[in-house]
């Protein structure tokens, strides 16, 4: 089991030099300075020079993908929301009531985790020990948001068809949008102006938060492939079919993204892919 989990690990290794480097982002694996930290059925740790084994946490737990912020390992499942010492995987807190299916976003610069929640809450919650600060009733499930810092708003998605803004500070809800379908887990972060949402029809929707309007979309085939979408022209510039289980989009750069279309609403499995990307 360790052994497979670590080849595991060696293999996803290869994506990390096309998954944005901010540690306050979920990611798996999660690269920390000394570590990979993997969600597999609970957490993993593994030596970052050696990939030898240095803790499991969580046995049986379904989790998600984790993030690291304020010295603790944050990770969403659906038995409640995890803060883990990243020394040795013991739980520093639970709430047991925030059953996700996305680990939270964070931000140095509120001092805060976000997190939604399949009963359609988003919750706002003190690092450090847990405290809910406040808690924002949706519609459906609603995933984990992206936080635009300078703008001071948080955006999110889930199974209502519609992007909702909502103020940090107390989540007021600023804006809504229409989408033509339910989002594709999180909004993935472009700048501190613009976001990019996945829809399950294969829609790639980008928008400008500060004035609230969409930017740019793409419609892809309902097939297997990964696209590049040049944020400048709002055209596709790359594709090609592959196997793999991705449903987040991955910026490139600062113009381009690539992002993933499957025929089926869940991922069997996960795969580690190498992408060699030319000149476009």
């Amino acid at each position: 089991m360790l052994k497979s989990a670590s080849i595991f690990v060696l293999l996803l290794l290869l994506m990390s030099q096309f998954q944005p480097a901010t540690a306050s982002s979920p990611q798996n694996p999660l690269l920390t300075s000394d570590g990979v930290i993997l969600s597999s059925q609970g957490i993993h740790k593994f030596d970052r020079a050696t990939l030898e084994l240095v803790w499991s946490s969580l046995p049986d737990v379904h989790t998600f993908d984790p993030v690291i912020g304020d010295g603790l390992i944050f990770v969403g499942s659906t038995q409640g929301l995890y803060a883990l010492s990243p020394d040795d995987g013991s739980i520093v807190w639970h709430i047991e009531s925030l059953q996700t299916i996305f680990s939270p976003a964070t931000t140095n610069t509120f001092d805060a985790l976000f997190a939604g929640s399949l009963h359609g809450e988003i919750y706002a919650i003190s690092p450090s020990d847990g405290t809910i600060n406040w808690r924002q009733q949706l519609n459906g499930w609603v995933y984990s948001p992206v936080v635009l810092t300078d703008l001071e708003q948080l955006w999110i998605g889930g199974q209502a068809h519609e992007a909702v803004a909502l103020g940090i500070k107390n989540g007021e809800v600023l804006n809504r949008l229409s989408l033509d379908q339910e989002s594709i887990f999180s909004p993935d972060l472009l700048d501190q102006q613009q976001l990019v949402y996945n829809l399950f029809n294969g829609t790639c929707v980008v928008i400008n938060a500060s004035t609230a309007t969409v930017v740019g979309q793409l419609k892809g085939a309902s097939q297997s492939r990964h696209l590049i979408y040049n944020l400048k022209n709002n055209e596709e510039t790359y594709t090609r079919v592959f196997e793999g289980g991705w449903f987040s989009p991955i910026q490139l750069g600062d113009n381009q993204i690539v992002y993933f279309l499957k025929d089926y609403k869940q991922p069997n499995q996960i795969r580690a892919v190498k992408l060699d990307v030319g000149k476009t």
